[in-house]
């Protein structure tokens, strides 16, 4: 590059600075009234000095969008462009063909926002690769053994990851993932669907695969309602939801025309695990897969039929995200889909109508009185002698042993985390193997306390 060329590049570096640096200025204002520290625009100004300085060409992205993306991520307490912050992630919006900048939490971010909640200790994460030796186990006494060879040989691929939670009592959980369950949630994100094998997931396969192991082990254990309120946040922003309208949600002001009142929909199935987890919790007998599958088609039709009047039209699927974006409007919906389902979906009454007996010929009557069963070989009726029908007892038994101690795990609350733990999702997964671990973890688990929440 000649002296000339550079020189020209430094000074049109520099009157993007300034530039970047009266927009600033511009809504100084509205940015006091966002941030949540003491001094706040002056440390928004620093952070965003050095966010330029690690990435400048985030200054050839669209203004208003990268503003945005800083504000946010300071009003969360993450710092731009660093591991332990948020990446400013710019994608191309083919519709205006400008490039749009938005705010993504780092995983060690997510961390830093957990133990400062005190919803955690701490969390470990790690990647496994195929050539590490990694073993782990589930049940009453959980296990992970992962050893990597020497330093300087080659690990292979990686095959997947886990993360290891401290909880404030000092107890530990951890939650492992292989790849194909890795790749089932990066392929659900707006950035991966709108271009795939770019940005963040291409560039950074490691780091976003910790992230997302880190972030779905703590959906299996309780954490406060200011960091769950960001990882439900980092999850719309990554289904592509607009970060003026999260600024919006959450009480902001921001400069005439800034404001964003819809989600733009994105191409696809948006990530709707926040919602499903709301829909658990009212559900806490864990049904069967089939009442699972009928539950979820009843609500999108409810979501479809309750939303058509909107403009424009939303997909179930997006109303979802709308849904679980505040607690006060997941439960108002969720009154009216009880009223609505069993008015669409009348449940028949066992009693009022019996599936027909199909007649079956009568054995011919014997000659004379029976005695003891004849029997052949191994205990067999013998030949032309009638087989009779007995109920293994101790399939009965099992039976009722199985629906009580289901019963008693929902009378107390056990959490679907729990269950887990010892191999156990719904009643049908109740087996002669993993029952007494289950009578142990219910009867060990104690009576909720009435009155109190």
């Amino acid at each position: 590059m000649s002296k000339q060329s550079a020189q020209d590049k430094q000074s049109s570096e520099t009157a993007l600075v300034e530039a970047f640096a009266n927009d600033v200025n511009s809504i100084e204002s509205y940015i006091s009234t966002l941030l949540p520290w003491k001094g706040s625009v002056e440390r928004f100004r620093q952070m965003t000095h050095l966010a330029i300085i690690r990435k400048p060409g985030l200054l050839n992205c669209n203004r208003k969008s990268l503003l945005l993306a800083l504000i946010y991520a300071a009003s969360k307490g993450l710092e731009p462009e660093c591991d332990d912050g948020a990446w400013m992630i710019p994608f191309l919006d083919k519709s205006t063909n400008q490039l749009m900048v938005t705010p993504v939490a780092a995983y060690k971010g997510i961390i830093k926002v957990a133990k400062e909640s005190e919803s955690v200790k701490d969390v470990q994460a790690f990647a496994v690769y195929s050539k590490d030796l990694f073993e782990y186990g589930l049940g009453m006494e959980p296990f992970i053994e992962h050893k990597p060879p020497k330093l300087g040989d080659d690990r292979g691929d990686m095959i997947g990851a886990y993360a290891i939670y401290v909880l404030p009592d000092g107890m530990k959980r951890f939650h492992v993932m292989d790849m194909k369950g890795v790749h089932t949630i990066r392929d659900r994100s707006f950035a991966w669907r709108k271009n795939p094998n770019t940005g963040p997931w291409e560039e950074w396969p490691e780091p976003m695969t910790l992230k997302t192991v880190v972030k779905q082990g703590f959906r299996l254990i309780p954490v406060t309602s200011k960091f769950r309120e960001l990882l439900a946040e980092d999850g719309r922003l990554e289904a592509g939801a607009s970060v003026a309208q999260l600024i919006k949600e959450g009480g902001g002001n921001l400069p005439p025309g800034w404001e964003s009142t819809e989600i733009p929909e994105p191409e696809g199935e948006p990530d709707t695990t926040a919602f499903d987890d709301l829909v658990v919790k009212k559900n806490p007998q864990l049904m069967t897969a089939q009442e699972v599958a009928d539950l979820q088609a009843h609500l999108n039709e409810f979501l479809e039929e309750t939303g058509a009047g909107q403009k424009p039209k939303k997909s179930a699927a997006i109303m979802k995200l709308r849904a679980a974006a505040a607690a006060s409007s997941f439960e108002t919906m969720w009154e009216a889909f009880q009223e609505w389902e069993p008015k669409r979906y009348p449940k028949q009454d066992p009693k009022q109508e019996k599936p027909k007996e199909e007649k079956k010929p009568k054995d011919p009557e014997p000659d004379t009185e029976w005695g003891p069963e004849p029997t052949g070989h191994g205990g067999q009726p013998a030949a032309g002698q009638p087989k009779t029908a007995t109920v293994d007892p101790t399939v009965k038994l099992f039976e009722e042993r199985r629906s009580e101690l289901w019963a008693l795990a929902v009378t107390k609350g056990v959490s679907r985390g729990e269950l887990q733990g010892v191999g156990v999702v719904t009643m049908a997964d109740i087996t002669p193997e993993s029952i007494d671990a289950l009578e142990e973890l219910v009867k060990n688990k104690p009576d909720p306390v009435r009155g109190k929440k």
